[in-house]
């Protein structure tokens, strides 16, 4: 289980201690992938390490900006909170696919 469900996790946790793990674990996962994903760039490529990482950086960070853009168009209608949650977690798994 990665980073994201653990996070998506906590946006349903009842009581603030089960938030609170929730999000210790995801952050500690996000890590564990930061941490595999830096090292992937210098196997692909050490001399150009630096440029990949930047391409790769912009594209991963564009679903940042254009989630809550496209979760703001869908939701015009103020959906309750828990669709708007389940939305706002499938945009950024689902922007590779563009």
């Amino acid at each position: 289980m990665g980073a994201g469900t653990f996070i998506l996790a906590a946006g349903y946790a009842r009581t603030a201690t089960v938030a609170v793990t929730c999000m210790c674990i995801g952050v500690a996962a996000s890590g564990l992938m930061h941490s595999g994903y830096n090292v992937n760039m210098l196997d692909i490529a050490p001399r150009y390490a630096c440029v990949i990482m930047g391409l790769t950086n912009t594209v991963g960070t564009i679903t940042g900006f254009l989630s809550p853009m496209m979760v703001g168009y869908i939701t015009v209608n103020k959906v309750g909170l828990k669709q708007m949650h389940l939305r706002s977690a499938c945009m950024p798994n689902s922007m590779w696919m563009l």
